[in-house]
This record gives structure tokens, C-alpha cells and sequence, in this order.
């Protein structure tokens, strides 16, 4: 059984209410959503979050959702979030987690065949970076050793140059690459396309 987690905290210092601002009507929780949904070998969806908002925005998008104290707020690890949302899901007959981070909306992974390399090559830690081997955050898959055992893990990375959002900048720049990838563009706040009102 594979269930991917959505770490989805409500307070951000430097750009408020993050992960509820809209790309393309839809907030950034919506499209990490979007994007569990795109392979069949999810079996189910939570969303881990300390904030009632963004837990009702969870059961009215159709996922499970996941509460969890302070103590795993803030800069928290989030392999303890994971690990948290194992046990409140319960370890059962969970073989993979795939964690999908909100603040990567343009992420370019195929998530469908990234769960198939990691299980085809029984790596215990996938983890995606961008083209200068940083890890980005867009998308972690973890296998049940990985879960509840410290690492002499096989870990391997797979690339994805998205936008990490931290600010009103990287948020604007990851508008802009989803309005181009739909056939729009983003100038400033608003998006110019076919399907969008004409303004001067």
C-alpha cells in the first residue's frame, strides 16, 4: 500500500498563509493534490497540517487529514512529520510514502513512474533535486525501513527544476511557469491568455 502525505503547515513567516494562495484558481495544497492523484498506485491521500483552515480546504478537496501539535510545526524535521502521519494512519499494510510538498506547484516529476523506479530498484529514499544536486522538496519517497529505522538506507535522487516558494517572488515565478506550461503567461498578478479577460 502506498499513501502519499501533503506536509501542509499553516504559519509561514515570510510569505503568510502560503500554502492557501491560488495559482490558477487553485491553491498550492490543490495542486499537490492534483499531483497525488496522477498515478493509480496512490492508494490514499492525507494532508498533515497544524491548522484547521487548511484541514476543512482537505476534507472538502476529498483527503484525509492528519493533525499534529506544535512541536512539529516550525523548522520540525520532516521525517518526524512522516513519521507522525505512519503512525496516525497506521503502519499496517503500508509498504511506501510519498511526500509531496505544496511549495513545489510546477514540479515536472512523472509521479507514476518515479514510484516505479524507486520500487523497481528497492530504494528505501527518493528525493528530488534540482540541476545543481540541491534537494528541493518537490517530492520524497520513503519506504516502510525508511520510516521506522535510522538510515544504512539506499538513497538515490531524481531531478526536477521547479520553484521552491519562500517569498512573493518565487511564488509570482512559479505563477508564471504554470500560466506558460496552460497556454497563459503572468505579468505581475495577472495572467494574459486566450481563455483570460482583455485589459489594457
Amino acid at each position: 500500500m502506498i499513501v502519499a502525505v501533503i506536509p501542509a503547515k499553516g504559519d509561514s513567516t515570510r510569505l503568510p498563509d502560503k500554502n492557501l494562495l491560488e495559482i490558477n484558481g487553485l491553491s498550492l495544497i490543490e495542486h499537490a493534490v492534483r499531483f497525488a492523484r496522477t498515478s493509480e498506485r496512490v492508494d490514499g491521500i492525507f494532508v498533515s497540517t497544524d491548522s484547521e483552515s487548511i484541514a476543512t480546504l482537505a476534507k472538502e478537496l476529498g483527503v484525509g487529514t492528519i493533525m499534529r501539535g506544535a512541536e512539529l510545526g516550525g523548522e520540525a524535521p520532516l521525517i518526524d512529520v512522516y513519521r507522525h502521519a505512519l503512525e496516525a494512519i497506521g503502519g499496517g499494510e503500508i509498504t511506501h510514502m510519498v511526500g509531496i510538498q505544496p511549495d513545489n506547484p510546477d514540479r515536472e516529476t512523472d509521479l507514476a513512474r518515479a514510484i516505479a523506479y524507486a520500487m523497481e530498484k528497492n530504494i528505501d529514499y527518493l528525493f528530488s533535486v534540482d540541476r545543481d544536486g540541491s534537494r528541493n522538496g518537490s517530492l520524497t519517497i520513503l519506504s516502510l525501513n525508511a520510516l521506522t529505522s535510522e538510515p544504512s538506507l539506499y538513497a538515490s535522487s531524481i531531478m526536477d527544476q521547479c520553484t521552491n516558494i519562500h517569498s512573493r517572488r518565487d511564488f509570482l515565478m512559479a505563477s508564471r511557469n504554470l500560466s506558460a506550461s496552460a497556454g497563459a503567461i503572468m505579468v505581475d498578478d495577472r495572467k494574459i491568455g486566450m481563455d483570460q479577460p482583455v485589459f489594457v
